[in-house]
């Protein structure tokens, strides 16, 4: 069985990447380098991102990202002129929320009903 702190490094942060990446792509028109260096990744990796190829796991939690506003949240700081390390942090924190611990508990057991926040019902 996977730890929780294993799912954010695996799952939750790469869909974090992924969402805000989209978001800086296709509101704010930023191109991959400059993505790449905020969210302190390789470019190779964003454009990754922007070709949607994910698991259905990060395509859950990142889905969820996008539905709750969090990555639209932090876009808009990178997009603002925001110095990388308090849009790092601000993702850091944004998992850290107790809702964020949820969607690790629900990866871990996805037959757990934690509720409709989750596209369930």
């Amino acid at each position: 069985m996977e730890l929780d702190c294993e799912n954010v490094g695996k799952i939750v942060l790469p869909a974090m990447r992924r969402a805000v990446a989209k978001e800086l792509t296709d509101r704010y028109n930023m191109k991959q380098d400059a993505i790449a260096a905020l969210l302190d990744v390789k470019q190779a990796s964003v454009s990754n991102y922007n070709r949607r190829f994910s698991s259905p796991r990060v395509a859950m939690v990142e889905k969820f990202l996008e539905r709750s506003g969090v990555a639209s949240r932090i876009a808009k700081m990178a997009a603002s002129g925001v110095p990388k390390q308090r849009i790092l942090a601000a993702m850091e924190g944004a998992i850290a929320e107790p809702l964020m611990m949820e969607i690790a508990l629900e990866l871990r057991d996805p037959n757990r009903r934690s509720g409709a926040k989750f596209g369930r019902k």
